[in-house]
């Protein structure tokens, strides 16, 4: 249980090879409160804005080509819908 303490661990970057499996086992261990606040304050300072470097790198790895595709796709469907909506209501 002493590597949740140590500096590098395999559930920081979420594409690093099973972090999914990492981050199930951190929930269940008494160790996931203090990673919560951890991450709470790391996700407020790169998505802050303020150095633009910094949460790019943070988000870089989040935006693969398939979740891209996945949001134009959602995005142009919720375009659809409405149009269609306005187009019945005539």
């Amino acid at each position: 249980m002493l590597h949740f303490y140590f500096v590098g661990k395999p559930w920081v970057l979420p594409s690093a090879l099973y972090s999914k499996e990492w981050h199930e086992i951190l929930l269940k261990t008494p160790f996931y409160a203090e990673y919560s606040v951890k991450f709470l304050k790391q996700m407020t300072t790169f998505l802050s804005l303020e150095d633009k470097q910094q949460t790019f790198e943070f988000l870089a790895p989040l935006l693969n080509p398939k979740t891209l595709l996945e949001y134009v796709f959602f995005r142009l469907n919720r375009i659809f819908k409405r149009l269609k909506e306005k187009l019945s209501s005539f």
